[in-house]
């Protein structure tokens, strides 16, 4: 086992509508499991976790995996809205949320890991953040054909998280 310290850990509370800085410290075993305790100063306890490894992490990611249309609940600081979105085999992204905002952009596998990155791009109003840029990571799991995406705004001010079930 591995003990670890992470002092500058982000949390965005999507429901709360604001970011929080705090520390985690635990241990792990590779490609095994990990387990800690988060230090955030007003919870005493502190809370826990407990995570066991994924064979799926050792997968390569593969765009036609994720190729096809995705239905989903998308959220971020400002709210959220129902988002349809379709993944082409160049890895090109096209969609729009359920209140007309309409977005653009690429995924790309990475070099490490089963995971992808993304960039996607905003449009004209009635976008919250029109002609804004995200980039950020996603995942795909194989089995539930659920992606899940993570992405902030490139100053960081706006922070984004989506899942979506391929249809």
């Amino acid at each position: 086992m591995v003990n670890f310290v992470i002092t500058d850990t982000v949390d965005t509370n999507l429901e709360a509508g604001k970011t929080y800085l705090y520390g985690i410290a635990g241990t792990y075993a590779e490609k095994s499991f990990m387990q800690g305790s988060i230090f955030v100063p007003e919870l005493n306890p502190r809370p826990t976790f407990y995570a066991n490894y994924s064979p799926d992490y050792a997968l390569s990611p593969n765009l036609a995996d994720i190729v096809g249309r995705y239905v989903g609940k998308p959220g971020s600081m400002d709210g959220s809205d129902g988002v349809t979105f379709d993944i082409s085999g160049s890895g090109d992204i096209t969609g729009s949320g359920n209140g007309g905002c309409k977005f653009s952009g690429t995924i790309k596998p990475r070099t490490s890991g089963n995971a992808y990155n993304i960039t996607v791009t905003f449009g004209a109003s009635p976008c919250q953040y029109a002609g804004a840029t995200v980039n950020g990571v996603s995942y795909f799991d194989r089995a539930s054909n659920i992606a899940y995406a993570m992405a902030s705004i490139s100053a960081g001010s706006a922070k984004f998280i989506t899942i979506a079930t391929k249809q």
